[in-house]
């Protein structure tokens, strides 16, 4: 969704063109102006500002198009990390892959913005998944998060050289994961 003018923020939540301009002239809403003086409002902006508000956030508003990938050969694992962001986040589009074949697979059809990666897998295991995704050849780089039982310095230091952008140990704390995605993608918030 493109920038919205006061006119469309106000018919999506039923409140006259004044109000919206009103919380923009205050500052409540964030908005940037054309060429033309014309109020533009960003989805995003809008969202947190109802958020803030404690207003309910239109359907339409909450798809932002991020995508995310979980990867680990125990299901639970996954279903769990799924649960946790989904709480967080409910307009992202979570998948969930079980081995380093289905990972790539994934990546291919999903273009996912976030990759949670366990590194010891069966199989293709996750450095090779992680060199794969930050390969040249693939136009859509995720950010990655290593994840291990094994965590050792080598391991580090392997999951780091391969392009994972953090390191997290398992048994999984989901609120450090949490803290770990909103600092690697700051419009996680």
């Amino acid at each position: 969704m493109k920038t919205l003018s006061t006119a469309q923020v106000a018919r999506l939540l039923g409140v006259s063109d004044q109000s919206v301009a009103n919380w923009v002239d205050s500052g409540d809403l964030s908005a940037g102006k054309t060429p033309g003086g014309h109020r533009r409002v960003e989805p995003k902006d809008l969202v947190k500002f109802l958020k803030r508000q404690k207003l309910r956030v239109p359907p339409e508003l909450l798809s932002d198009g991020t995508a995310m990938l979980v990867v680990d050969d125990e299901q639970e694992v996954g279903q769990s990390i799924k649960k946790s962001l989904k709480t967080k986040h409910p307009d992202w589009k979570i998948s969930i892959a079980i081995d380093g074949y289905a990972a790539g697979e994934a990546v291919a059809t999903d273009h996912p913005h976030l990759v949670v990666l366990n590194l010891h897998m069966p199989g293709m295991d996750g450095f090779e998944v992680c060199q794969k995704l930050k390969a040249k050849r693939i136009p859509h780089r995720a950010v990655v998060i290593a994840l291990t039982a094994l965590p050792s310095p080598e391991d580090k230091q392997a999951a780091m050289n391969a392009g994972a952008a953090a390191y997290l140990q398992k048994p999984i704390d989901l609120d450090h994961l949490w803290r770990t995605i909103q600092k690697l993608m700051p419009a996680a918030d």
